[in-house]
Protein backbone atom coordinates (compact mmCIF):
# COMPACT_ATOMS: atom_id res chain seq x y z
CA UNK A 1 0.00 0.00 0.00
CA UNK A 2 1.45 3.33 -1.02
CA UNK A 3 1.30 6.23 1.33
CA UNK A 4 0.90 9.68 -0.08
CA UNK A 5 3.38 12.29 1.00
CA UNK A 6 2.52 15.75 2.29
CA UNK A 7 2.78 17.29 -1.15
CA UNK A 8 0.29 14.77 -2.57
CA UNK A 9 -2.59 15.49 -0.17
CA UNK A 10 -5.88 15.82 -1.95
CA UNK A 11 -9.51 15.83 -0.91
CA UNK A 12 -11.84 18.13 0.92
CA UNK A 13 -9.35 18.93 3.69
CA UNK A 14 -6.77 20.20 1.21
CA UNK A 15 -9.15 22.99 0.31
CA UNK A 16 -10.80 23.29 3.76
CA UNK A 17 -10.47 26.07 6.30
CA UNK A 18 -6.82 25.20 6.99
CA UNK A 19 -5.31 23.49 3.94
CA UNK A 20 -1.82 23.76 5.44
CA UNK A 21 -2.90 21.45 8.29
CA UNK A 22 -3.74 18.67 5.82
CA UNK A 23 -0.43 19.17 4.03
CA UNK A 24 1.51 19.18 7.31
CA UNK A 25 -0.26 16.11 8.72
CA UNK A 26 0.09 14.22 5.43
CA UNK A 27 -3.45 12.88 5.28
CA UNK A 28 -6.99 14.04 4.73
CA UNK A 29 -10.05 13.50 6.86
CA UNK A 30 -8.46 15.00 9.96
CA UNK A 31 -11.08 14.97 12.74
CA UNK A 32 -13.96 13.59 10.69
CA UNK A 33 -14.25 10.32 12.63
CA UNK A 34 -14.20 12.06 16.00
CA UNK A 35 -17.56 13.66 15.24
CA UNK A 36 -19.21 10.26 14.82
CA UNK A 37 -18.58 9.02 18.36
CA UNK A 38 -21.30 9.22 21.00
CA UNK A 39 -19.07 10.45 23.81
CA UNK A 40 -21.85 10.31 26.41
CA UNK A 41 -22.50 6.62 25.67
CA UNK A 42 -18.76 5.86 25.72
CA UNK A 43 -18.37 7.61 29.08
CA UNK A 44 -21.37 5.82 30.59
CA UNK A 45 -20.14 2.41 29.39
CA UNK A 46 -16.67 3.07 30.78
CA UNK A 47 -18.05 4.30 34.10
CA UNK A 48 -20.36 1.29 34.47
CA UNK A 49 -17.59 -1.15 33.58
CA UNK A 50 -15.16 0.45 36.05
CA UNK A 51 -17.70 0.36 38.89
CA UNK A 52 -18.75 -3.22 38.12
CA UNK A 53 -15.17 -4.44 37.90
CA UNK A 54 -14.05 -2.65 41.06
CA UNK A 55 -16.96 -4.08 43.06
CA UNK A 56 -16.30 -7.61 41.80
CA UNK A 57 -12.55 -7.39 42.33
CA UNK A 58 -12.60 -5.81 45.75
CA UNK A 59 -15.50 -7.75 47.19
CA UNK A 60 -17.48 -6.20 49.99
CA UNK A 61 -15.37 -3.14 50.75
CA UNK A 62 -17.41 0.04 50.69
CA UNK A 63 -16.72 2.26 47.69
CA UNK A 64 -14.48 5.24 48.57
CA UNK A 65 -13.82 3.96 52.11
CA UNK A 66 -10.30 3.61 53.45
CA UNK A 67 -10.60 -0.15 52.99
CA UNK A 68 -11.55 0.36 49.35
CA UNK A 69 -8.57 2.64 48.76
CA UNK A 70 -6.21 0.19 50.46
CA UNK A 71 -7.53 -2.74 48.41
CA UNK A 72 -7.39 -0.76 45.19
CA UNK A 73 -3.80 0.33 45.75
CA UNK A 74 -2.73 -3.21 46.66
CA UNK A 75 -4.21 -4.52 43.41
CA UNK A 76 -2.72 -1.59 41.46
CA UNK A 77 0.79 -2.31 42.76
CA UNK A 78 0.37 -6.05 42.24
CA UNK A 79 -0.67 -5.49 38.63
CA UNK A 80 2.23 -3.15 37.93
CA UNK A 81 4.71 -5.53 39.52
CA UNK A 82 3.46 -8.48 37.47
CA UNK A 83 2.75 -6.92 34.09
CA UNK A 84 4.76 -3.75 33.70
CA UNK A 85 8.08 -4.34 35.43
CA UNK A 86 10.17 -4.13 32.27
CA UNK A 87 8.28 -1.07 30.96
CA UNK A 88 7.60 1.00 34.08
CA UNK A 89 10.42 2.72 35.92
CA UNK A 90 8.36 4.26 38.71
CA UNK A 91 4.82 4.90 39.77
CA UNK A 92 2.95 7.78 41.33
CA UNK A 93 -0.43 7.42 42.96
CA UNK A 94 -2.55 10.51 42.55
CA UNK A 95 -4.58 11.72 45.53
CA UNK A 96 -7.33 9.12 45.73
CA UNK A 97 -9.22 10.82 48.56
CA UNK A 98 -12.89 11.19 47.81
CA UNK A 99 -14.20 14.35 49.39
CA UNK A 100 -17.84 13.20 49.33
CA UNK A 101 -17.32 10.71 52.18
CA UNK A 102 -18.35 11.35 55.76
CA UNK A 103 -15.01 10.17 57.15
Amino acid sequence: MERSGPSEVTGSDASGPDPQLAVTMGFTGFGKKARTFDLEAMFEQTRRTAVERSCKTLGSTLMFSEEYQKSLLEQYHLGLNQKCRKYVVGELIWNFADFMTNQ
